[in-house]
């Protein structure tokens, strides 16, 4: 199957035995072999083998990634820079081209790849950070020369809406915009994306993307069964009063009629892991912090968590 857009959510967790494309944060490249070579390129995602990296293991807990066309692994070469080699190519120098688990002194999980004594990091500093690569000889690392980078599970549907995900089974679901990369502008609802919705089975979509979609989409959305609220929260930001107001009124009446509704910013973390997070705190949920609403929901902003704790504390008071 050709496609656009890498598989996966760009962020999957790496497992033995499971093959990924690696991609350019903020971009539709993968890293590809280039022509059988050591050589590796950053091209558009079509699917082919010469795209694929399979995570193997090793003694030790070693772990490697090994492309689909070649058998190659990736690894990185005299100058430091990424590469793949056999291990004919590159000898005994492979034993120590791997990757380990680890724990990172930030927190989170990272692998390290260790070439002739020195230490290459591919890590993960939160829990919802996309992966990052650096060339480093300890494990302190400047933010300011990572390299941003995305893991996307192969085996994953080529899916328009990633991250999509159930919060209520049937009634309550999350995701990306479709299609999303970096920005709110790069929603496109077309067929596919259409399709995935009836098979899902989502009646409603509300957006907080910062964008509409076009009074045509929207048409063919309702001849398929599926209504559509728009009500834009600027990226990273919380909703106004007003967009509160009508955000919650649909999803209350939703609730009462047992209509599956779909929630969704540009990525699918802050602004809709606050109204989630403000959806469950109207079903009598409540958090006690901002730390707590991240790991649940990917709240990711102070002036969101100050909205979620604001309404908290009014139907409190209602409660009385």
């Amino acid at each position: 199957m050709t496609s656009s857009f890498p598989p996966g959510s760009g962020h999957n967790a790496v497992e033995i035995g499971k093959t990924y494309c690696v991609s350019q944060h903020g971009t539709k490249k993968v890293l590809t072999q280039a022509d059988g070579s050591a050589g590796l390129t950053w091209k558009d995602y079509t699917g082919s083998s010469d795209q694929k990296w399979k995570c193997v293991t090793e003694e030790k807990n070693q772990l490697r990634f090994q492309n689909e066309a070649t058998n190659a692994y990736l690894c990185r070469n005299e100058n430091s820079k990424l590469s793949a080699s056999t291990k004919e190519d590159i000898g005994d120098a492979v034993t120590k081209a791997h990757f380990q688990v680890g724990r990172h002194t930030r927190g989170g999980s990272f692998l390290s790849q260790v070439i002739n004594d020195e230490l290459f990091f591919l890590t993960r500093p939160t829990a919802s950070a996309e992966v990052f690569v650096q060339m480093h000889s300890s494990v302190q690392m400047d933010p300011s020369t990572i390299t941003q980078l995305g893991t996307h599970l192969v085996e994953e549907a080529l899916s328009p809406l990633r991250r999509f995900g159930w919060v209520i089974q049937g009634l309550l679901a999350r995701s990306s915009a479709p299609y999303y990369v970096s920005q709110d502008s790069d929603q496109n609802m077309d067929a596919a994306a259409i399709s995935q919705l009836i098979a899902e089975g989502v009646k409603d979509i509300i957006s907080l993307n910062e964008v509409e979609l076009g009074a045509e989409v929207v048409q063919a959305l309702l001849e398929k069964g599926i209504s559509y609220l728009w009500s834009p929260i600027k990226d990273f930001g919380a909703p106004t009063e007003d967009g509160w107001k009508s955000i919650k009124e649909r999803y209350q009446k939703n609730k009462t009629e047992n209509k599956p509704t779909l929630v969704y910013c540009g990525y699918g973390h802050g602004r809709t892991g606050t109204i989630i997070s403000a959806f469950q705190i109207l079903d009598g949920c409540r958090f006690r912090n901002l730390r707590e609403c991240s790991e649940k929901h990917h709240v990711e902003k102070t002036v969101q968590w100050e909205f979620l704790d604001t309404l908290q504390k009014s139907l409190d008071t209602l409660r009385q």
